[in-house]
């Protein structure tokens, strides 16, 4: 008997709780579960947004389904930073869920921004203070998020609603219409264009100087007129202001920089002077003259005095007529 008891009360050490820890489980268990049978969509959506962390979310989501409760996707015209509830229309022919299960078909759960990978509060707080949102363009103009995040919201289905994505009854899209794809695309241009425009600001001197506001709030409407004007979007194209001259027609930074890379380069200062003496041995000279001078030569040679006879050398000199140096290469012309 007495083992028979100790068993009944050791299994119960594996789930049993005191008085006051039960009483203190038992007023939001109460309140949890009557939340849950009238208001089923509004209950579920702050255990989502508070993430009680005992089950995870994949699991609450199934179960507002089970319940009749709509979970629709993410919206950057619709979404919040938190788990929100709409009303949503009830799709004709849904079944009612089984007897004494609430009912949840008049609800939806809207999936919150901050449930994107890597999104900040603050851009959380530009992306719901500036709706709405009439492209993707307008979007990233006006919401200043970054290009990944960007991306993940195009993935998700953020712009579905805005583009009409998904929209079509018999389930094949129509030839000529936007899918994400083409988003992801519109993305890396618009990151591109706004990295140009950057570039070109830092250039010409206008951004990022902190005593002149005025010029730095000049760069940047110039930057968003040119980005309006550079847009995918033809309405955003229609409705940028028009450009009355292209801006390397003015005298400024740019056009400067284009002339001076096609001006060709001064020339050295002169340092030195080398002088070059024509010894008339340059290849192709007349050899004509040449031999002509070599006659001279020998004429001036023989009418020489060293060229008298014996008996008319003087006493006390030498008869050996006087050596001429052979012409070297080079000297000048006799």
């Amino acid at each position: 008997m007495v083992e028979g008891i100790w068993k009944v009360l050791e299994a119960f050490a594996s789930f049993g709780f005191c008085k006051a820890h039960a009483a203190a489980f038992a007023l939001p268990t109460y309140q949890s579960a009557w939340l849950k049978a009238h208001w089923p969509a509004h209950f579920l959506a702050g255990v989502l947004t508070h993430d009680p962390g005992m089950y995870p979310k994949r699991l609450i989501l199934e179960d507002a389904r089970q319940l009749g409760v709509a979970v629709l996707g993410l919206d950057v015209n619709a979404s919040e930073k938190e788990y929100v509830v709409e009303r949503v229309d009830q799709v004709s022919g849904e079944p009612p869920p089984e007897p004494g299960i609430p009912d949840g078909r008049p609800w939806g759960i809207r999936l919150a921004l901050a449930e994107v990978k890597g999104i900040s509060e603050a851009e959380v707080e530009r992306v719901t203070a500036a709706r709405p949102y009439h492209s993707l363009t307008d979007f990233w103009h006006r919401a200043g998020v970054s290009r990944p995040i960007a991306e993940r919201l195009v993935l998700a289905g953020g712009f579905d609603s805005v583009y009409g994505i998904g929209t079509s009854l018999d389930g094949v899209g129509r030839r000529g219409r936007v899918t994400r794809r083409d988003l992801l695309l519109q993305v890396s241009e618009l990151d591109r264009h706004a990295r140009a425009v950057e570039r070109a600001g830092r250039g010409r001197g206008l951004a990022g100087r902190k005593s002149w506001s005025g010029t730095v709030a000049t760069a940047r409407a110039r930057a968003e007129d040119a980005a309006a004007r550079n847009s995918t979007d033809p309405a955003v194209r229609e409705g940028a202001p028009a450009l009355e001259r292209h801006p390397l027609a003015d005298p400024g930074v740019w056009a400067k920089a284009a002339a001076q890379s096609r001006a060709t380069p001064p020339p050295r200062p002169v340092t030195s002077v080398q002088l070059a003496l024509d010894l008339g041995d340059a290849p192709g000279r007349d050899r004509t003259r040449w031999s002509a001078a070599c006659r001279r030569w020998t004429r001036r040679r023989r009418c020489a005095p060293s060229s008298r006879s014996w008996a008319s050398t003087p006493a006390g000199t030498s008869s050996t007529p006087t050596p001429v140096p052979r012409r070297a290469r080079g000297d000048p012309q006799p």
